[in-house]
């Protein structure tokens, strides 16, 4: 269990040390999409050649996984994919991850500290989903990218690491699916 995470913990060090170029188009958008949430931090863009899902961790310096062929995007899957990535940033659900996945493997005997740690990026997911419709970008735009991200991701959606990955797991994409085109929703975010 907890050598789980130290597993994981690797892997995100090896994604981040072995990458592809960045071209100046993509910096130019993450500094952009950052400004908008008030990030002041420099974010790290991250491509990989290899199929890995988009994902993001890091607290001081935060990097995105993007795969290779991001910088062939249309603009508005950029944008969105960015600005959900930065919204875990913005919340430091990384970090919160990382805790949460530290008392799962303490208490690994405990079925509730698995399930509270599935709902806790489940809800962490749905938190960015609606902040990405708060700035401005349509449900129904939103839910058509993430379908087909998560159609090309195949199996590499499903790999393991202690990271939110923007696809996720495909049980819960139609929830989240469904709560992007509900119109009705509250998607405030909460208050202290």
């Amino acid at each position: 269990n907890l050598w789980l995470l130290v597993i994981g913990l690797f892997r995100l060090r090896h994604l981040g040390s072995v990458f592809s170029p960045v071209v100046p188009a993509l910096a130019e958008r993450v500094e952009h999409v950052a400004a908008i949430f008030g990030v002041t931090r420099r974010v790290v863009l991250v491509r990989r050649d290899r199929g890995v899902p988009i994902v993001t961790w890091g607290a001081i310096r935060p990097k995105i996984v993007l795969p290779a062929d991001a910088d062939t995007w249309s603009r508005a899957r950029l944008d969105v994919v960015l600005a959900h990535e930065i919204a875990h940033i913005t919340r430091n659900d990384w970090v919160v991850q990382i805790v949460a996945e530290v008392c799962k493997a303490i208490y690994w005997f405990n079925p509730f500290f698995r399930m509270a740690c599935a709902r806790l990026r489940y809800e962490s997911e749905c938190a960015c989903d609606d902040a990405v419709i708060n700035i401005g970008v349509t449900g129904h735009s939103y839910a058509t990218e993430l379908l087909e991200l998560a159609r090309s991701s195949g199996r590499h959606g499903q790999s393991w690491l202690p990271a939110p990955a923007m696809a996720g797991r495909r049980s819960n994409l139609e929830r989240r699916v469904r709560a992007m085109l509900n119109a009705s929703l509250d998607r405030s975010p909460i208050t202290r």
